[in-house]
């Protein structure tokens, strides 16, 4: 019986300890998330500070490649408990706690500025090269619309900035599927002036989101408590600092 209690104690106070600091990680994924001067910044940063503050949370950024970046979060002992930004899937849903939307953007096309086409809903894009960054969300959208008749050839890269360059420099792709404000912030950042959006897939909403395994439910219920509170004030406000739609 003793050490039965003493088990249930070791486990309590684990878990208790384990999210006394949320660790948020994310990636390079701008306009979202970014560096700025050797600092994590954007408005997901400026977000979680605000909740954080009110919710008198200690939290904490790390940044990397999203790959790798979530693979610590899966794992036992992996310092990050929490990432951002991202869209919410049932598999993802399996080792994860979603915040609410937090924001609303879009998956669309891009193409060269001599491209005639604007896109609808069903184009086929016929003997087409498509572009993607890969593995990602945006990348299962893209396969989503092939299998339901899409003929065109999939080709993933390792970041967005790359299937970028390579629509603007070359005639490798016809068109990209990226995030509509990724891709318009790297066209901007990058000077690709003979790139540009044609048109929009769906609309998608970002979140912030918890591992299951390492956040309790009273700091995953304490933060969205505060996150509520914010969000019609606070939250909107930064939001539209960065010209950017806040989820309903």
């Amino acid at each position: 019986m003793k050490v039965f209690l003493l088990v249930v104690f070791f486990f309590s106070f684990s878990l208790m300890g384990a999210d006394s600091e949320l660790i948020f990680g994310t990636q390079d994924f701008t306009p979202f998330s970014y560096k700025k001067g050797g600092v994590v910044a954007g408005p997901g940063v400026d977000i979680i500070k605000a909740v954080c503050k009110d919710a008198k949370l200690k939290c904490s950024f790390k940044f990397g490649v999203w790959k790798g970046i979530q693979s610590v979060a899966k794992k036992d002992g992996g310092k990050v408990n929490a990432l951002f930004f991202l869209g919410k899937n049932s598999a993802r849903s399996k080792w994860l706690y979603f915040t609410p939307p937090v924001l609303t953007t879009e998956y669309s096309f891009f193409a060269k500025s001599s491209e005639t086409l604007t896109y609808k809903e069903g184009d086929k894009l016929s003997k087409s090269i498509v572009g993607v960054y890969g593995p990602s969300n945006t990348a299962k959208n893209l396969n989503k619309i092939k299998k339901a008749g899409g003929e065109f050839t999939i080709k993933s890269f390792k970041d967005s900035k790359t299937v970028f360059k390579v629509l603007s420099k070359s005639d490798k792709l016809r068109f990209v599927f990226s995030n509509k404000d990724v891709g318009n912030a790297i066209i901007k950042k990058l000077k690709l002036n003979n790139l540009k959006y044609i048109g929009k897939y769906k609309s998608v909403n970002y979140y912030f989101a918890f591992t299951k395994s390492k956040v309790s439910k009273e700091t995953y219920d304490k933060f969205i408590t505060s996150y509520n509170k914010l969000k019609s004030t606070t939250i909107s406000k930064i939001l539209k600092k960065y010209n950017m739609t806040i989820a309903n």
